[in-house]
């Protein structure tokens, strides 16, 4: 059987692909670093996990691409929409170069198409929503994950996608895993430009491991808090506006 992993960029798809390559390492002949070198893991008898960002452009998440996604087994990692917007700020500006603006300007851009697959097209509170509203409305998520939530008991949620993906469960391996892929063991790991290839390649606030003091959503403005809330709460359901783990201020 065939997974896609579908995560928004900088909802957490680098830990949680850690996280099951370094476990898969321990249950099998194949090295952590051999499963990271592509987006796609094979395990077991014929199963493969496939991780994308689901092409995340907002007018592509409209439509163009629900016919692929329509009939697949499709695992969705969320996270809040504020959380989101602060780390692709600091991301696109100070890793990728592709922001020069303000947090601001960065939440209010618009979704575009010139570049479908550019960084860029995927900036902005509006391209979140595209594309949230459209993977909550294919109604067959096999699996939901919320960063969040795995972060407050990473055993519990970690245990239950192992299961829910068929994997043996191991307490000795889960444990040396989740210690491997600990918020400080991955910053060491980046400050060391060890996985640099994988994506742990940043420095400062251009790092991919942040500490939570760069900006924190009782910073963002007023005026922001309400473009945000205004436009969740019109796109969403309190079902899925509790799937993204968004609750008003």
């Amino acid at each position: 059987m065939d997974y896609y992993f579908i995560s928004y960029p900088k909802s957490g798809r680098t830990w949680i692909q850690l996280l099951i390559s370094k476990y898969l390492s321990y249950v099998s002949d194949v090295e952590c670093i051999d499963l990271l070198k592509s987006n796609k893991i094979s395990f077991g008898n014929g199963h493969s996990i496939f991780f994308s960002h689901g092409r995340s452009n907002g007018s592509i998440c409209q439509g163009r691409k629900i016919d692929f996604y329509r009939d697949k087994e499709i695992i969705l990692l969320t996270r809040n929409v504020a959380d989101v917007m602060i780390s692709y700020y600091h991301y696109a500006k100070y890793s990728l170069h592709t922001h020069d603006g303000s947090f601001e300007i960065f939440v209010r851009k618009l979704p575009f198409d010139r570049d479908q697959s550019s960084d860029e097209s995927r900036h902005g509170l509006m391209a979140y929503v595209n594309y949230h509203k459209f993977f909550l409305n294919l109604n067959h998520i096999g699996f939901y994950l919320n960063y969040s939530l795995v972060k407050q008991n990473v055993v519990t949620n970690f245990t239950n996608l192992l299961c829910y993906l068929g994997i043996e469960i191991y307490p000795d391996y889960l444990s040396d895993t989740i210690e491997f892929c600990s918020r400080r063991n991955m910053k060491l790991l980046e400050n060391n430009n060890i996985l640099e290839w994988y994506g742990l390649n940043g420095n400062g606030l251009g790092a991919k491991v942040r500490t939570d003091s760069v900006m924190s959503r009782n910073e963002i403005s007023l005026e922001l808090v309400e473009l945000i809330e205004n436009n969740m709460k019109s796109n969403f359901t309190e079902s899925d506006l509790c799937l993204l783990d968004f609750t008003s201020s």
